[in-house]
Order: structure tokens, then C-alpha cells, then sequence
């Protein structure tokens, strides 16, 4: 911007210090003639500087005022990014708290299922355990039921023979006495 007016402003000022001599040339100008025209060239430059460094410092004011603006905004920028980042960080924190409380509850019901698993495996092999238990009991009572009938009938027997035994000496006995008794 400011070399564009500055562009401007300096053609300007060269066309007027041509323009002003080419007429002095036709009518020639006295050293007092000259010396008002350069005074007035002088105070143009001036003029043309002055304006040009108005510019200039408006310029610079318009650019340190976009600056701050741009430093104000970028600053408002980081604060909201750093306020987003806490609060992700915040909202992460609270997730990964209820993750962690979940997976802990979730570990416990593992724990007691695993448990209550264990004792029901317990109970069955004691289960199974007692009915072999009691089928082994149920033989050995059938083994001695029948060992006791065996015994019992083998009693019978060996009485029942004793008393056949005995039955039978009677009779000899008998069959000798009368035998003798006759003779």
C-alpha cells in the first residue's frame, strides 16, 4: 500500500517540477522567479513526503492493530484449544475411571462365578464320590447277606447232618442192642 501511493504521489510531483520549467524556459524567469519556484518545488516534496510518511505511519498503525488482533485471536485461539484439551482430558479421566470400575465389577462376578463354579465341581466329584461310596456299601451288604445266607444255610446243613449223623447212631445203636439182647 505504501509503495503504491508512493508510486502515485512521486510521478505527481516530477509532472509539476517538468511542467513548471518548459513555461519558465519560454519566459525566462528572474533569480527571484527561481527561487520562489524552487521554494515551492521544496515545499511540495515536502508536502509529498509528509504525506507519503502519514501514509506510511498509517499504514504501520493499521498493521500493528491487525497484528494485535491476530495476536488477540490467536491467544483466544490456544486458550479455547487448551480449555478443549482439559476438558478431553478431564472427560477421558472420567471414562477411563468407569472403564476401570466396570472391568473391577466385572472381575469380581468373574471371581465369584469361577468360585461358586469351583465349589459346584467340589460337590459333584463328592457326589459322585459318595455314590460310589454307597454302591460299594450295597455290594458289600449284598456280598454279606449272601455270605451270612451261605453261612446260615451251611449251618442248617451241618446240623441238619448232625442230626442225621446222630439220627443214624441212634438207629445203629438201637439195631445192635436188640441184636445182642436176642442172642
Amino acid at each position: 500500500m505504501m509503495k503504491k501511493t508512493l508510486g502515485v504521489l512521486l510521478p505527481l510531483a516530477a509532472a509539476m517540477s517538468f511542467a513548471l520549467p518548459a513555461s519558465a524556459a519560454v519566459s525566462e524567469l528572474s533569480a527571484e522567479e527561481a527561487a520562489i519556484y524552487r521554494t515551492q518545488m521544496d515545499a511540495n516534496i515536502q508536502a509529498v513526503k509528509q504525506q507519503q510518511e502519514q501514509i506510511e505511519a498509517e499504514a504501520r498503525a493499521r498493521a500493528e492493530v491487525r497484528q494485535k488482533a491476530q495476536a488477540a485471536q490467536q491467544k483466544a485461539k490456544q486458550e479455547a484449544e487448551n480449555k478443549a484439551k482439559v476438558e478431553r482430558a478431564r472427560a477421558e479421566r472420567i471414562r477411563a475411571q468407569r472403564e476401570a470400575e466396570l472391568a473391577k465389577a466385572k472381575a469380581e462376578r468373574q471371581a465369584k462365578l469361577d468360585a461358586y463354579s469351583d465349589q459346584e465341581r467340589e460337590l459333584s466329584i463328592e457326589l459322585k464320590r459318595l455314590e460310589v461310596e454307597a454302591k460299594r456299601a450295597q455290594v458289600e451288604n449284598s456280598v454279606a447277606q449272601e455270605k451270612a445266607r451261605a453261612e446260615l444255610a451251611r449251618d442248617k446243613a451241618q446240623l441238619e447232618l448232625e442230626q442225621l449223623r446222630t439220627n443214624i447212631r441212634v438207629l445203629e445203636a438201637q439195631s445192635i442192642a436188640p441184636v445182642d439182647a436176642k442172642q
